[in-house]
């Protein structure tokens, strides 16, 4: 029948998240699952390539501070969320839980769900990386991801059989200063200083034979508290999210 024809292609269009050695992940590690049709498509608006996944981040305020991060796939914030990040003791600077289970925010390590992802960690005043250590102790050098003096620009390393992918932000065409990226469109509707796009160092070549950065990981302003994201491999959600706290 037209339903399970339909059934049957939706199983086969299954997306595989794959880990930056091009291993596919374990599914006990995210218990996710996202299908074709359950992510929905970019518009075509949104400039410039095409990116694999969407997402959105939703900030949470209480008394004039930002106590919680939702992390959504796709474009709908009424659905359930995929992570969920927020300030984890008395630290300055930013040092963030991240997890499934929101109730882990408050919870000691020892506590912790399955839902426990990782955490992002800074000292303030402080020229130190950014890191992450994942519930998977195998997988917690995956990424390193440090700042330079000027604040805005990020440079990351992905390790990838046996070497390493160096990604950087992209340098604004509008503000010599990179403190906004302002150059794309899609669910972008504000230009801030949190908006940013992480590139490639080579060029990505268009069907109309142009040549423009390799953009892997983009976010942006949509709403005073709601901020659209865009990626791609070798990011995964986890990972996605991970760099986005890292500009707030």
């Amino acid at each position: 029948s037209i339903m399970e024809a339909r059934a049957r292609n939706q199983e086969e269009e299954k997306c595989t998240i794959v880990d930056v050695d091009n291993t596919p992940i374990d599914a006990d590690d995210f218990r996710c699952e996202y299908t074709v049709d359950s992510v929905p498509r970019i518009p075509k608006s949104m400039k410039p390539g095409r990116f694999s996944w969407s997402a959105t981040i939703v900030r949470e305020r209480r008394f004039g501070r930002a106590v919680r991060y939702w992390f959504y796939m796709g474009n709908d914030v009424r659905a359930c969320p995929s992570f969920v990040a927020g300030q984890h003791g008395a630290m300055i600077g930013c040092n963030m839980i991240i997890s499934a289970n929101k109730s882990d925010l408050s919870l000691p390590s020892s506590l912790r769900s399955e839902g426990y992802a990782g955490k992002v960690r800074r000292v303030a005043c402080e020229k130190e990386p950014f890191y992450y250590g994942v519930f998977n102790k195998d997988r917690k050098q995956m990424m390193s991801v440090s700042r330079s003096h000027s604040g805005m620009k990020i440079s990351l390393d992905v390790p990838r059989n046996n070497r390493k992918i160096h990604l950087a932000t992209r340098v604004s065409c509008y503000d010599p200063l990179s403190s906004c990226v302002v150059e794309y469109g899609g669910r972008v509707k504000k230009a801030s200083t949190k908006n940013f796009q992480i590139v490639h160092e080579g060029l990505a070549v268009d069907k109309t034979g142009r040549k423009h950065p390799n953009v892997l990981l983009q976010m942006g302003r949509a709403t005073s508290h709601t901020f659209a994201v865009e990626f791609s491999y070798p990011f995964f959600p986890f990972e996605a999210f991970a760099l986005c706290l890292v500009n707030f």
